[in-house]
């Protein structure tokens, strides 16, 4: 037997009070206990949806302290999915002929003239790099809406792995920066880099981004 829309909306107003921050995880349970609600309607359960709400939360989750372990379970058992599927994305990009090809292309940076000017270009084509995965994935997640208070579980890992580049810069890059006369020496100086490892960066940063790229097709199901 379907619930009343009554019945509904006061076992939405219950679920508010249980603080489930992922989207995902949210609609999985609350559709779960409105399933078990209507099968034990329709085997003649008649009592109010309040004390059946309560019922159901404690036989099928173990009340408010196994409901939070059930989330936190599913939360981690998530974080390793998407961490195991770009880590084989990261992998798969490294085949031997890509090796190859960074391998020359590093070797070619040695002969770069280490100039201000380089540099410069070669820093400002990094922070570009770094960025890139967070634009892509705020331009491909943009349409996903969530209830008040709640965040999606699969937007918040691609967000999570998009961010990794944009940090790592900014702690190589820029971190240094705040260390009083750290601009003095030549291997605290963004500008005085060896172009070398700029270069490295950008082939590393490349191969992420498009692991990325590839995790965002894969947790929301788009083809390739």
């Amino acid at each position: 037997m379907i619930l009343t829309p009554e019945e509904l909306e006061t076992v939405n107003e219950r679920m508010v009070t249980y603080h489930i921050t992922y989207q995902e995880i949210y609609d999985e349970i609350l559709d779960h206990i409105i399933n078990a609600a209507e099968t034990a309607r329709k085997d003649g359960d008649q009592r109010n949806i309040e004390p059946l709400f309560d019922e159901i939360m404690n036989t099928h989750f173990g009340g408010s302290k196994g409901l939070r372990k059930i989330v936190f379970q599913n939360v981690m058992a998530y974080n390793k999915k998407v961490s195991k599927e770009f880590k084989t994305n990261f992998k798969s990009y490294l085949n031997w002929q890509i090796v190859v090809l960074i391998a020359i292309i590093i070797i070619a940076s040695f002969y770069l003239p280490e100039t201000k000017t380089v540099n410069a270009i070669l820093l400002f084509a990094v922070i570009i790099a770094s960025f890139f995965p967070v634009f892509y994935a705020l331009i491909k997640t943009w349409g996903i809406k969530t209830i008040k208070r709640k965040q999606s579980l699969a937007k918040a890992h691609v967000m999570g792995f998009s961010q990794r580049l944009t940090i790592i810069t900014y702690v190589i890059l820029f971190v240094p920066r705040f260390i009083p006369n750290a601009w003095h020496l030549s291997f605290l100086n963004p500008l005085r880099y060896s172009p070398f490892i700029y270069v490295t960066l950008l082939c590393l940063f490349v191969i992420y981004t498009l692991s990325t790229i590839q995790l965002y097709k894969q947790v929301f199901k788009v083809n390739v």
